[in-house]
């Protein structure tokens, strides 16, 4: 009764083709098909022509938004990159890796053309373009069952917070809130551990990500305690040694219909999370209950008397 379903989405990402870089699994995605609609420029055509394929990196370990398995990229972003590649018509090649920071890494030192959901920063911009947002998600903080809920980050900033390192909200809340008290983790799920274990108060993540894992490893452990302001704002984020392909890539989002965002939204996650709100229903509804009962137990106890003083009536007749 404390808890609320929230239908929330998530969305998609996966590709395309076979990419010889030494000391990387490479492997082969999808056929490029037939673009329709999608109008380029003569230079962005000789563009893509001379390119000829395209390498991607993503986070290898964010279920539902995407992971790498058996050197292979499922989850929402597979999907969407998967729409994405077929509307520019070029193959879509995964570079492999161990953490979403060493992707990041890997497209700083330009072995790879894309990130997939990638949110801009300030020390992103240095070596990043960054596409339209094509997805946003809610942040939100993982406790375990015992805690309150949270209505703000500003409640808990005197709190140890763990974070995934590279996330793009490790930047930004050490901008927005000097104080706070982060720790950053190998991956969502070793911040969770520690949340578990008592070595953490929480977890910042997104509201899918974080509502994935729970769902999966974590009942009756740990909850979503609330919903923060922030946003996680993603897109794609380009080399910016590739000047022409942010623009490529922002033709193609726009022809992005609703119908096939919801498709790709819908295969996904269902979000339980606590609020206030959730707490003030659940007493609501005790207090409900608890007077009906109270009602129906003084109603069975007068009939009952009732009953009795009939029976003595009968015995005297």
């Amino acid at each position: 009764m404390r808890y609320l379903t929230q239908s929330m989405l998530i969305f998609a990402v996966i590709l395309v083709g076979f990419l010889p870089l030494p000391g990387f699994a490479e492997q082969e995605l999808v056929q490029k098909n037939s673009a329709e609609g999608l109008v380029l420029t003569a230079e962005e055509r000789r563009y893509l022509q001379q390119k000829q394929q395209l390498s991607m990196g993503v986070n290898p370990d964010a279920m539902p938004i995407g992971k790498i398995e058996a050197g292979k990229n499922i989850g929402l972003s597979a999907d969407f990159i998967h729409l994405l590649a077929e509307k520019i018509n070029i193959p879509v090649l995964l570079i492999t890796s161990q953490s979403w920071l060493e992707s990041l890494q890997l497209a700083e030192q330009r072995q790879c053309d894309i990130l997939v959901l990638a949110m801009a920063t300030p020390e992103r911009k240095k070596f990043l373009d960054f596409t339209d947002d094509y997805l946003s998600f809610p942040l939100a903080i993982a406790v375990s069952k015992k805690q309150k809920f949270i209505s703000r980050i500003e409640e808990v900033l005197d709190k140890q917070l763990g974070i995934e390192k590279g996330d793009a909200y490790a930047e930004l809340l050490h901008l927005l809130y000097p104080a706070i008290d982060l720790v950053e983790v190998e991956s969502l799920h070793a911040g969770l551990d520690k949340v578990s274990r008592n070595q953490l108060y929480g977890m910042i993540g997104t509201l899918p990500d974080i509502s994935y894992a729970l769902q999966n490893q974590y009942i009756g452990e740990l909850k979503i305690a609330g919903k923060l302001q922030q946003q996680s704002n993603l897109g794609i984020a380009t080399s910016n040694d590739e000047p022409l392909l942010a623009g490529i890539f922002n033709k193609a989002i726009a022809q992005v219909s609703e119908q096939e965002r919801r498709e790709i939204i819908n295969d996904w996650v269902v979000i339980k999370y606590e609020s206030a709100t959730d707490d003030s229903i659940g007493r609501v509804a005790v207090g409900v209950f608890g007077l009906i009962f109270i009602f129906l137990l003084y109603h069975y106890w007068q009939l009952r008397k009732y009953n009795d003083c009939l029976r003595c009536l009968s015995i005297t007749d």
